[in-house]
C-alpha cells in the first residue's frame, strides 16, 4: 500500500479532514478540503517540472494532504506549526521513513504567500501552488475577501 493510501486510510487523519470540512461548511471563502489539497499537490508537481525543481511525489502529496489541517487548532498563519505537529504523528503512523519526513514537515511549516514570481525551490513551488489553486476570478465572495488585490488570481494560471 502506498504512503498516500496509508494516510487516506488512517482513521485519525480522516477524522481531522472531516472535522475541518464540517467547520468550514458555511464558509463563503475558499475552503480547505480534499479538493484543495489534491490541487496543491498537482500544481506543485507541474511547477516543479516547469522550473526544473526536484520533487518527490510522495513527499509533495503527503505535505499537500496535510498542510492546512492545523487550522483545526489555529487560524491563518498560526496553522503551519500546528499542522506540522499533526503531520509528524501521521507520518510516523504510516511508516514514512524518518529521513524523508523533514521535507514534508518543512513544506507544511513554510507554506505561505511567496509572491507571484517563478519558484526557485520546492518550498516556493508548494507555496505558489497553494495560492494558484484558488479561483478568485470565479469566486462569489471575491469582493469581501481579505486577500489583497495583487494576491488574487485574476485568471486561470497555466
Amino acid at each position: 500500500m502506498s504512503y498516500i493510501a496509508r494516510l487516506m486510510a488512517l482513521e485519525s487523519y480522516r477524522q481531522a479532514l472531516t472535522a475541518l470540512e464540517r467547520r468550514e461548511a458555511d464558509r463563503i471563502y475558499c475552503k480547505h478540503d480534499l479538493d484543495h489539497f489534491l490541487d496543491v499537490a498537482r500544481i506543485t508537481l507541474l511547477l516543479c517540472q516547469a522550473h526544473d525543481i526536484e520533487a518527490d511525489r510522495d513527499s509533495v502529496y503527503l505535505a499537500a494532504l496535510m498542510h492546512d489541517l492545523g487550522r483545526l487548532d489555529r487560524d491563518e498563519a498560526d496553522h503551519n506549526v500546528a499542522g506540522s505537529v499533526l503531520a509528524a504523528q501521521w507520518l510516523d503512523a504510516i511508516g514514512f521513513p524518518k529521513d524523508r519526513q523533514e521535507v514534508v514537515l518543512t513544506l507544511i511549516e513554510e507554506h505561505g504567500w511567496p509572491g507571484k514570481k517563478a519558484p526557485a525551490n520546492l518550498s516556493e513551488a508548494f507555496s505558489l501552488a497553494d495560492s494558484y489553486s484558488r479561483a478568485c476570478y470565479y469566486c462569489p465572495a471575491a469582493d469581501s475577501c481579505f486577500w489583497p488585490p495583487d494576491r488574487k488570481n485574476t485568471h486561470p494560471i497555466y
